[in-house]
């Protein structure tokens, strides 16, 4: 006689089973495999990490796996300077990276909770008592830093160089925000059984108005590694 099967025993009788189908790495890991992650769309996959990468909580617990957003800097570093030569020089220098990245921490540092701020006594400054070190939360210190790194700006460059490394906002898209856009149809030819399509964008008005934010963004650049830099000596 067939012995019959509670609803929780039938349950985990089938996630063993879909256990036991998996890779011997995907077990290993005890998680969904990479294969099963839905991965972001296709024009927007230069925007996300190439393959899935640990989540992790702050005390460093790994609790799954996702495609994660990546600043838009991340993307601009990997391409060449002149698209003519693919394996050129890349547009963005490694010390300008790295003035980015710190442009883009002292922000996401002076973002954060005010109550935890508060919260957080830990030593920290130069040239202050250790009673006035304790009273000041580390989000002012990262307030610091980014007002540094913006204070060679004038009120434009400041608007254009936060939307780019802050907001990851693309050349194209900063131009529309400030001389507008317009709708364009293009006509996507198929390559096997797919079909030619037609795709709207909407994009610039004009060509030129992505060159001159992506001129005035490598100009910034220039005006924020000096700012930067000062920090680096320091550190």
């Amino acid at each position: 006689m067939t012995k019959q099967l509670t609803k929780s025993e039938r349950l985990v009788a089938s996630t063993r089973g879909v256990a036991a189908r998996r890779g011997k790495g995907d077990r290993a890991y005890g998680k969904v495999a990479d294969r099963d992650i839905a991965a972001p769309p296709a024009e927007q996959r230069g925007m996300f990490s190439e393959k899935p990468i640990a989540v992790r909580t702050e005390k460093g617990q790994v609790v799954g796996r996702a495609f994660r957003r990546q600043p838009y800097f991340v993307t601009l570093a990997k391409l060449p300077a002149d698209r003519t030569q693919p394996k050129g020089r890349r547009l963005i220098s490694a010390e300008q990276f790295k003035a980015m990245r710190f442009y883009r921490a002292a922000w996401e540092g002076s973002q954060s909770s005010q109550m935890r701020c508060a919260l957080d006594v830990s030593v920290r400054g130069i040239g202050m008592s250790r009673n006035d070190r304790e009273t000041i939360p580390p989000g002012y210190w990262e307030a610091q830093r980014l007002k540094d790194c913006e204070k060679p700006f004038g009120a434009a460059l400041r608007e254009t160089m936060r939307a780019i490394i802050l907001l990851d906002q693309s050349f194209a898209q900063v131009a529309m925000m400030r001389w507008g856009s317009r709708d364009r149809q293009r006509i996507i030819t198929g390559t096997g059984k797919q079909k030619p399509r037609i795709v709207n964008e909407v994009v610039p008005i004009s060509k030129n108005h992505s060159e001159m934010v992506k001129q005035e963004f490598l100009e910034g650049l220039d005006h924020l590694v000096r700012a930067a830099g000062r920090h680096f000596a320091i550190e």
